[in-house]
Order: structure tokens, then C-alpha cells, then sequence
């Protein structure tokens, strides 16, 4: 699949985003819970990321939408 991503462009809780954490850039939903932010992967394999709202990361941009790969 491909991704279509806007740069530079908030986040809501629940929205896809493109983040960058410690060098790497990952895909995941954006959370918003009490006194944290958790960037959720699809797969129950890949363990959540949490941070406090003091922690130092990357919004990159917000999925807008998705397109199979057989145009």
C-alpha cells in the first residue's frame, strides 16, 4: 500500500501520523491519553510508545489517505 502524507500538519486524537523517535521514522496512530501520548502501531505484535507530554519527538506530517498498489 502507499500512504499519502501532509506535511507539517496537526495531529487529533485517533489520526494516523509520520513520526520520527531516536533516528527512525515509524507510522502509528496518535493517542492522546491523561498525562500521556501513545503512538500505537496496527499490529498486536509491536508494543505501544508512550511519552509524557515533556518528551522531545517528531510530527513529520498526518496520513490523508491510502491507495492499494494495483493503481
Amino acid at each position: 500500500e502507499y500512504v499519502f502524507i501532509e506535511l507539517n500538519t496537526p495531529l487529533f486524537h485517533r489520526d494516523y501520523g509520520l513520526f520520527s523517535v531516536n533516528g527512525k521514522t515509524i507510522l502509528r496512530r496518535f493517542l492522546i491519553r491523561k498525562n500521556q501520548i501513545i503512538l500505537r502501531a496496527d499490529s498486536d505484535e509491536v508494543d505501544d510508545i508512550s511519552y509524557d507530554f515533556d518528551y522531545d519527538f517528531t510530527i513529520l506530517g498526518k496520513v490523508i489517505g491510502k491507495k492499494n498498489k494495483d493503481f
